[in-house]
């Protein structure tokens, strides 16, 4: 993996010489996508939920966001790995794995498909939105490939974490809050 990811990042920094569109893309697409933007509007949205009374689709969206969090602030002290040395964006020297802009896209996202999925009548919209999350996510998770400022494997393991702990979220608050099942009487 390491030699994909040398690879990926030295191909990255010669087509960035000659793609400067697509490289400003990237720092705008990267800058939407920041790691708190996208918990703030996590919180937001979580705060609209509870104001809704949506209690469950609430706690989801905090628990997920709230859990991205932490896990990116203990995995990134764990393994201290460097950022590549070719980044287009200046960079403030904290470890870059995993990525935390797409773990905290990737957990965003799934949670915005899951309230799509339960709030939404129309399927098509529906439809709409979940491909739009999942357009979003790579597309945040590909632009730090694009500005050199993460390994592959970082945004890759992003995105795995964050669909993790979403879907870690969304499972834990529906058993947890599910109705007990009566015991069968013994025969």
């Amino acid at each position: 993996m390491i030699k994909f990811d040398v690879y990926v990042s030295g191909f990255m920094n010669t087509f960035n010489h000659t793609h400067l569109v697509l490289t400003e893309i990237g720092r705008w697409v990267s800058l939407i996508g920041d790691t708190a933007v996208v918990a703030i509007l996590g919180v937001i949205i979580s705060l609209w939920l509870a104001t809704q009374k949506e209690w469950r689709l609430a706690i989801i969206t905090f628990l997920t966001v709230g859990s991205t969090g932490f896990s990116l602030v203990v995995l990134k002290g764990f393994f201290m790995r460097a950022r590549p040395d070719n980044a287009l964006l200046v960079i403030v020297n904290d470890p870059s794995f995993p990525s935390g802009h797409a773990a905290m896209a990737a957990a965003f996202f799934v949670v915005v498909a899951y309230l799509a999925v339960r709030r939404i009548h129309s399927v098509v919209v529906r439809k709409l939105v979940i491909v739009g999350c999942v357009l979003a996510t790579l597309a945040i998770g590909l632009s730090r490939v694009i500005l050199n400022v993460h390994w592959v494997s970082d945004v890759v393991a992003g995105w795995l974490l964050g669909i993790f702990l979403a879907t870690a979220s969304i499972l834990l608050v529906r058993y947890a809050t599910m109705p007990a099942i009566p015991a069968q009487p013994k025969i």
